[in-house]
């Protein structure tokens, strides 16, 4: 049966009492070329190059899913501590979605309802319609990260008091998100629209159903209000939405018109919407990076999984890294080889009291990231499992 403890040697077979007890084979070329039984997933450690494979030394290889060749995944360079402990190896129940994720850049995508300068304007004050929305049906932009929305907006008269930008579900009127940057109403101009932008919350993301991006104004009179612009004539209308309008009740639909709004949406809250065919894109950058909140504040961490897409949006040379403030960062990992295409790819490390868990990449690409995952279980856990380290 081989030796004891939690490597295996070439004398081991593979049981299911094995499996549960052992980590890692550590063996040369020849001996991990010996290895009778293998199967998808299993890791091994080369220690001296060769072999049929041509394995190289110092470095962890995987099983392929098929069970027919060994993938490099890292270079070891003294990453693991075995000092420290690690979490036991995640399965499929044992992760969660992060709190939050900022990214380094870019991965915009603008949705105009309507290009035309407004012709025509609806009134909205506490006498007309006290909200204006143009209701999103499109199902492709649920559960998406909405940054700002622009509005076209004039007055009329001296109105007073603070004009607001709000995402309220279909189903039950509930506020989803309220902007962060309210206009005056006595700043906008009487004889011209100006466009203004609202601002979202960071990680604002549309419902999982039909929404209404609404601009609120329930002040004011007959005399005292807030111009929407709108153009009226034909063509260009938004298949995606129409306009609606409020009065104690959402009682306008107006399927033939469309505000002239931009809605801007930010694609970084892809990484946490459970979602692996949507996907965060940086700009065309060097060392693009997207980080994930692990928890509200530090709490002990030991492994993230990441679905990566295709070849040419994944770095070949990149980074784990963990902070406690989202400045200073401290490499966990480091890889040298691109990370298999479209599907998870777990890193496990010696477990560290951390608040945030970066992915860096250390090369100019526009890099993509569809998925983090963080593993929950918390450090008593790892203790109880066993405590030592995981070469990965």
């Amino acid at each position: 049966m081989g030796q004891s403890g939690l490597q295996w040697d070439p004398a081991d077979y593979v049981s299911v009492d094995r499996l549960n007890q052992k980590d890692i084979f550590t063996g040369t070329a020849t001996q991990i070329d010996a290895i009778k039984t293998t199967y998808a997933g299993m890791r091994v450690y080369c220690t001296q190059a060769g072999g049929i494979n041509n394995l190289e030394a110092d470095v962890l290889y995987i099983r392929n899913s098929q069970n027919t060749a060994w993938i490099k995944i890292a270079r070891m360079n003294q990453e693991a501590n075995p000092k420290q402990v690690t979490f036991s190896s995640p399965d499929s129940l044992d992760w969660t979605d992060p709190v939050s994720v900022t990214v380094s850049s870019g991965g915009s995508e603008t949705v105009v309802c309507n290009p035309n300068a407004p012709d025509n304007y609806y009134s909205m004050s506490a006498n007309y319609n006290q909200r204006e929305a143009e209701r999103i049906t499109d199902t492709s932009l649920r559960n998406k990260a909405l940054v700002s929305v622009k509005w076209y907006l004039a007055k009329g008269g001296s109105p007073t008091g603070n004009v607001e930008c709000r995402i309220r579900k279909v189903s039950d009127d509930s506020i989803v998100a309220t902007a962060t940057n309210p206009i005056a109403a006595s700043s906008l101009s009487e004889s011209s629209y100006t466009r203004h932008t609202f601002n979202f919350p960071a990680n604002t993301l549309t419902p999982n159903e039909d929404c209404r991006i609404a601009v609120e104004y329930p002040s004011g009179d007959a005399s005292n209000y807030i111009k929407v612009g709108v153009h009226t004539g034909s063509g260009n209308t938004y298949a995606g939405g129409h306009r609606e309008g409020y009065s104690g009740a959402w009682n306008i639909t107006d399927t033939s018109h469309d505000f002239n709004i931009e809605i801007i949406f930010g694609s970084g809250a892809n990484i946490k919407d459970n979602n692996t065919s949507t996907k965060w894109t940086s700009l065309n950058e060097a060392n693009p990076w997207a980080y994930v909140e692990v928890a509200s504040t530090s709490k002990p961490t030991g492994a993230i999984r990441v679905f990566w897409g295709n070849s040419n949006e994944t770095p070949t040379n990149y980074k784990v890294q963990h902070s406690n403030n989202a400045s200073s960062w401290t490499d966990l990992l480091t890889r040298n080889v691109k990370p298999p295409s479209n599907q998870w790819t777990t890193y496990e490390f010696n477990i560290v009291d951390c608040r945030y868990v970066r992915v860096l990449a250390q090369e100019t690409l526009a890099m993509s990231i569809y998925e983090v995952d963080i593993y929950k279980q918390e450090a008593a856990q790892a203790l109880a499992d066993h405590s030592h380290a995981l070469l990965t």
